[in-house]
């Protein structure tokens, strides 16, 4: 090209997007560096249902980036069988996936019930995280459970006001969700609940605990408050929740000072 001939502008513009599509604006990330961080608290609860597995899906990625979509939860399961070795791997069968398609956010969880189970066996279990077509976290924990059929529903729950304070007090169950009685030595504890009466979200006040009373003094007198309880079993280190006792209703009293007397 002669000296002050302008170049072609076929030839400029053919630069210009080769440069602006070239991807050179930062190292290349290898693939494993763009993975979501692992689940960390998969746990489980038996309920009369199976096991309740409920785990929280992690909002960044293992560089530290905040995750903006998870496609799916990848869910593995292995049957211990009664007579096999504790170090052996577990046989995993093919993951169940499971849709979740949106940002992950604090504070939220993942409930996955498995209906499939037995008394009194064990089955083993590990969650990965799926943020797109072959991008997954590594396992997450692995967790051992154990169904039993949890305690049936406390009975004679009463909620006896008194001064800035409720009593409760509940008798034990005496059978199992299935229908069985619970023998009497078994050891129980107990999960009490609570909500205001203006509001519809249960908290949990205690629990589990063992003792068939509690005392709420976390209320705010002339306020309204509805209560139940659920009896726990723990059985090959699950814990085995059974359904909640009918509600019992109470308002704590408020007593104004009495007037001087007149002289």
């Amino acid at each position: 090209m002669r000296r002050g001939q302008r170049p072609p502008l076929a030839g400029v513009l053919f630069a210009a997007l080769t440069l602006a599509g070239c991807g050179l604006k930062d190292r290349p990330v290898p693939p494993g560096t763009l993975a979501p961080r692992p689940v960390t608290d998969l746990a489980a609860t038996a309920v009369p249902e199976g096991l309740e597995l409920t785990w929280s899906p992690p909002t960044r990625d293992v560089r530290g980036h905040a995750l903006l979509h998870v496609e799916s939860f990848d869910l593995y399961r292995a049957e211990l069988p009664p007579d096999g070795c504790e170090g052996c791997p577990p046989a995993f069968t093919a993951p169940v996936s499971l849709p979740y398609g949106r940002r992950p956010r604090p504070g939220d969880k993942v409930r996955h019930l498995d209906r499939d189970v037995a008394p009194g066996h064990r089955y083993v279990y590990e969650v990965r995280v799926v943020k797109g077509w072959r991008t997954a976290s590594a396992p997450s924990n692995r967790l051992v459970a154990a169904w039993h059929p949890p305690p049936g529903p406390p009975a004679g729950l009463a909620a006896e006001r008194r001064e800035r304070l409720v009593r409760l007090s509940w008798r034990r169950p005496e059978r199992w969700a299935d229908g069985r009685p619970i023998d009497p030595g078994t050891q129980l504890a107990y999960l009490v609940e609570r909500r205001a009466e203006a509001e519809g979200a249960w908290i949990r006040l205690a629990g589990p605990r063992p003792g068939t009373a509690f005392l709420d003094r976390a209320v705010r007198a002339g306020r309204a408050y509805r209560y139940r309880v659920r009896a726990v079993f723990t059985f090959q280190g699950t814990p085995a929740v059974g359904p909640p006792s009918p509600e019992a209703a109470a308002v704590p009293e408020i007593r104004l000072p009495l007037p001087a007397p007149r002289r």
